[in-house]
């Protein structure tokens, strides 16, 4: 059984397991999920596993959210965003995490705003418009859990936190 990162009062946060590609899958087969995630189109499980991969691997730390739409307009984005943040500027000693949202998407943007990013700059990821976030740590003396290795601070690609050995 995975660690469990963080617990909110009805989230538990974790890192992603082998098996979590099932549940992704229908999200990524639902064309409401992809609206703004693709041009609507469903993608492959082939598709969605190597999507998580690269987000796994990626230099900056980029949070996301992908909720089921029955689970749409409840607040579950924002309480699980907002614990996010706080866990990676608290705990891990992050100094800036990123998100990309699409302009039209007006929940996303409102979870963004609401987790304290701000839009920094729009640019073209395959044919899409984006719209990168910036969230930069407001503590002064930024806590680095040495439980954890920050090598994706601004790191090169291919580089991802983990847990120290």
């Amino acid at each position: 059984m995975s660690r469990i990162v963080i617990e909110t009062p009805r989230l538990l946060l974790r890192e992603w397991e082998p098996e979590d590609v099932d549940d992704m899958c229908i999200l990524s087969a639902d064309p409401r999920v992809m609206r703004y995630i693709t041009d609507g189109s469903p993608i492959t499980r082939a598709q969605t596993e190597e999507s998580i991969s690269r987000l796994r691997m990626t230099s900056q730390i980029e949070m996301g959210w992908w909720l089921h739409p029955d689970l749409w307009g409840r607040g579950l984005a924002t309480e699980a965003g907002r614990a996010a943040v706080d866990f990676c500027f608290g705990t891990i000693g992050f100094r800036r995490l990123v998100c990309m949202v699409h302009p039209e998407n007006a929940a996303s943007l409102k979870v963004a705003a609401n987790v304290r990013f701000t839009p920094a700059n729009e640019f073209d990821w395959e044919g899409m418009t984006l719209i990168r976030h910036v969230a930069d740590n407001p503590l002064i003396d930024v806590a680095e859990d040495p439980r954890f290795v920050r090598d994706c601070d601004g790191a090169p690609s291919g580089s991802s936190i983990r847990p120290s050995s």
